[in-house]
């Protein structure tokens, strides 16, 4: 409960706490018979492969995902290996991720209602990012050592190298659970680490990168990113190429099946919609989604009508209500006293037009294997008492034009105790909206109702499994 409550929140792109969603140390996860059938065949079939890092947890540990390097022209070779094996051990494909160089298969075994576990594969046919080719693929295979278990990786300074600029390059910056594991392997393996770093970016940075992952010293400013961009660039034959490939990957994949969801949430105010949002991205993040992003408000491309009606008050010189007369004004006005009819159909246009220019965008996100949680949408002018003189012929009509979410939950609780908490709307016009909430949610094959008044903690745990059910194909919400 600690964790949810603590947790940060903020429109757009969520930084998550370190750790959050990954295995604890030590843990035994039903991955073993999966990576060892993998092993056996990749060797069997002739594939040289790698672990990039943790292997030695592998076959039955790993601190999230398991990444493996193999060449190019095994790739093909190596997904269909994949694909065989997890069917033999009872996993499936979930959902994949292509781009450039790169393949994230999403495997999935069991069921929603709680013996579910997702298990990211990532596999890299080159160490590169946007033509910056930081390592060879080939040479990185031929120094490869085996472990005791049986599973190939890359000796300690490779794989301190590869950790680093892996995610130093597209990031600026190195996870604080990668630094650790980094300056061990460093310092086991400190000529390998220098070499490795010498044949991506040259001796200069690489005496600097040396250095500091040495002394632990983890800020980058915008002049030392730069530098070691450019000096692996000078490295990097084709890098121009390299680039344009890589954007036509990402452009490809945003046609593909989209492995990310949008989640809309309905309620009163005061119905726990905020904190329902931190369960979700602390229980979801990483299993299985890649990242959170939230939206707070209506609007996601277009500003806020009320920030654009502000804006243009200023522009022709006209100036808006005072302070002192905004003090007396109750808040949240709009929500409480239904507002003209001509004006709700003014904004319900306005809003269906952003939705329907957000329309890349969450193809994007949920391209991206992101969780986007909206506590505020179209749907809200159904049931908001702001909104109820609003003609529903044109909010059907509407509904029809704008992207659908991939789940819209409305939120029932206790109209007495949501009016507790949040005393701006009276019991009974919560009652009003939970039923019109109610209506919505039986009409709509992607909306469900959602019984809050069994606390947070089954709220949260409802909404996960509805959201699994939804990944799994497990039928309608």
């Amino acid at each position: 409960m600690g964790q949810i409550n603590d947790m940060p929140l903020g429109p757009g792109l969520l930084h998550m706490p370190p750790g959050l969603g990954e295995n604890a140390p030590g843990t035994i996860l039903p991955i073993g018979p999966l990576m060892r059938r993998l092993a056996e065949r990749l060797d069997a079939d002739g594939i040289l492969w790698a672990v990039l890092r943790q292997a030695d947890g592998l076959p039955e540990h790993t601190r999230y995902d398991v990444d493996l390097l193999v060449r190019p022209r095994d790739r093909d070779a190596a997904i269909r290996i994949l694909t065989e094996c997890g069917a033999e051990t009872g996993w499936r494909i979930a959902g994949r991720i292509h781009k450039a160089f790169y393949e994230c298969l999403l495997l999935v075994r069991g069921s929603a209602d709680g013996d579910g576990v997702f298990f990211p594969i990532d596999l890299f046919t080159a160490l590169e990012h946007r033509g910056l080719r930081y390592l060879d693929v080939e040479e990185a295979l031929r120094g490869r050592v085996r472990l005791a278990n049986g599973f190939w990786t890359l000796p300690p300074g490779m794989q301190a190298a590869v950790t680093l600029l892996k995610e130093l390059l597209p990031h600026a910056k190195l996870k604080e659970n990668s630094r650790a594991p980094v300056q061990r392997q460093a310092a086991a393996d400190p000529e390998g680490f220098r070499q490795a770093l010498e044949s991506a970016a040259g001796p200069d940075e690489a005496a600097r990168l040396v250095e500091t992952v040495r002394q632990g010293a983890w800020t980058w400013s915008k002049v030392e990113e730069d530098r070691l961009r450019a000096a692996i660039r000078r490295r990097s034959p084709g890098w121009r190429l390299g680039l344009l490939r890589s954007a036509w990957a990402n452009c490809r994949h945003l046609l593909r099946p989209a492995a990310g969801r949008v989640i809309c949430l309905a309620g009163a105010d005061g119905s726990g919609k905020t904190t329902l949002a931190r369960g979700l991205f602390a229980h979801l993040y990483k299993q299985p989604f890649k990242a959170c992003r939230y939206l707070h408000g209506n609007a996601v491309v277009l500003p806020r009508f009320r920030d654009l009606r502000a804006g243009l008050r200023r522009l022709v010189g006209r100036p808006g209500p005072t302070a002192v007369a905004e003090s007396f004004d109750p808040p949240l006005k709009g929500m409480m006293v239904p507002v003209a009819a001509w004006k709700s159909i003014a904004l319900a246009f306005y809003y269906a037009v952003d939705w329907m220019l957000a329309r890349p965008l969450l193809r994007r996100w949920r391209g991206q294997w992101t969780l986007v949680i909206l506590d505020r949408s179209f749907y809200d002018f159904y049931f908001q008492l702001g909104h109820r003189r609003c003609p529903r012929g044109v909010l059907n009509l509407l509904s029809h034009l704008v992207p659908k979410p991939d789940l819209l939950l409305c939120i029932e609780g206790d109209p007495p105790q949501i009016h507790a908490r949040k005393p701006e709307l009276t019991v009974e016009e919560i009652r009003i909206e939970q039923e019109i909430l109610r209506e919505l949610a039986s009409r709509l094959p992607f909306a469900c109702r959602l019984d809050a008044s069994g606390g947070i903690e089954a709220m949260v745990a409802t909404a996960r499994a509805l959201v699994w059910k939804e990944l799994l194909g497990e039928g309608e919400p």
